[in-house]
């Protein structure tokens, strides 16, 4: 089974739709939030909210069934108050350390999350940070963001079957 994961479009409905078209004989899409396009008439797709996305009404995190897998989805802001309660204490670090720090404890709370409720799969964004690797039997995957990012235009093609494999790809922006 073939899954494309998408983050963080922040608008850019022509990047999404670049997806959908490349990525067509897809199983199932799914948008880990900050959508900010109108979703109505497109093709089908699971989405989650995100921290921008105050005028949607889809939950900040499901609990999908696909594959013999479960897979926990959410954009992350969920776990946001606990990093920035957690990073008050690192005064004088530098910005890319103390952003490391807060996805490092993002990436925490998401893999004790997913422990929570028995899932071997976690697809979040918010970090726009592309990455994909496997902690103590829990894939968490990243697909970076497709309006922008330290990646760049990004997003990730999973295939569940025996064992999940994963790779993120770049969209062209012209």
């Amino acid at each position: 089974m073939q899954i494309v994961v998408m983050s963080d479009t922040h608008g850019e409905w022509n990047r999404a739709k670049q997806v959908f078209q490349d990525c067509q004989n897809a199983d199932v899409f799914i948008h880990c939030g900050d959508i900010g396009y109108d979703v109505r008439g497109l093709p089908p797709c699971c989405y989650v909210k995100g921290n921008h996305d105050s005028q949607q009404t889809f939950p900040i995190m499901r609990i999908l069934h696909e594959a013999g897998y479960t897979m926990l989805v959410t954009h992350g802001q969920c776990f946001e108050k606990e990093a920035i309660e957690r990073i008050v204490m690192y005064e004088g670090m530098s910005y890319e350390a103390l952003q490391r720090e807060v996805v490092q404890h993002l990436e925490d709370c998401l893999y004790r999350e997913a422990k929570r409720h028995d899932c071997q799969v976690v697809l979040y964004g918010h970090t726009h940070a592309a990455s994909i690797y496997q902690r103590a039997g829990v894939w968490l995957i990243n697909p970076g963001s497709l309006a922008y990012g330290e990646s760049g235009c990004t997003y990730a093609v999973i295939e569940l079957g025996e064992d999940v494999s994963a790779e993120i790809r770049k969209i062209k922006v012209e």
